[in-house]
């Protein structure tokens, strides 16, 4: 019986070790060529018009966050909190605003917050732009829409779970799917469900 199990196991390690042979019996040498990339040469030579620093990044958290390129700015935020645009062509800050969270607003706080990154907002899905609005969401399960031109909040709303990917805009509808599995429609314009 051993022998005749592991005459069995040879056989089935031969024919697996064959397959990439047996299955070049099912292509033809031309189709092979085609499959078969040739090196990409470069075109051009890419010039960095301007850089933006938004501060510290992700901080080893996973997130999909990236800048959303509309009306002649660039909008960009950080997991932190900071949400800010530039002039599309020159880099210049347009405004940028700070969601994270600071306990103390006091006067004698406002030195402290100044080395204080605060609580962090965690903006997690990347910036969405449309009807001269700035939509995004964070792990929280904050949905916020900001003015395209001055940054100011129009409105903030709370979904079921995490928002971890760019919210969807068409139609006057923001769709946000979420980590808890729900997905929400909300009012472009008041943030009603």
């Amino acid at each position: 019986m051993k022998h005749f199990i592991l005459s069995i196991l040879l056989a089935n390690v031969i024919l697996l070790s064959g397959c990439t042979t047996v299955a070049n019996w099912f292509y033809d040498d031309e189709e092979l060529e085609i499959r078969r990339l040739k090196p990409i040469e470069q075109q051009f030579t890419p010039t960095v018009v301007w850089s933006k620093d938004l501060g510290n990044g992700i901080n080893g958290f996973y997130s999909k966050l990236h800048p959303a390129v509309a009306y002649d700015m660039v909008f960009a935020a950080n997991r932190q909190g900071l949400v800010a645009a530039f002039e599309q062509d020159t880099g210049k800050k347009v405004w940028s605003t700070n969601f994270a969270i600071f306990e103390d607003t006091s006067w004698t706080s406002f030195i402290t917050n100044l080395w204080d990154d605060g609580t962090p907002a965690k903006i997690a899905g990347g910036l969405s732009v449309a009807y001269e609005t700035v939509f995004f969401g964070t792990e929280n399960g904050e949905v916020i829409a900001l003015d395209a031109n001055t940054g100011e909040q129009k409105w903030k709303v709370m979904v079921k779970g995490e928002v971890l990917a760019s919210p969807a805009v068409e139609g006057g509808v923001v769709v946000v799917n979420t980590g808890s599995g729900f997905v929400f429609a909300l009012n472009a314009s008041t943030g009603e469900e």
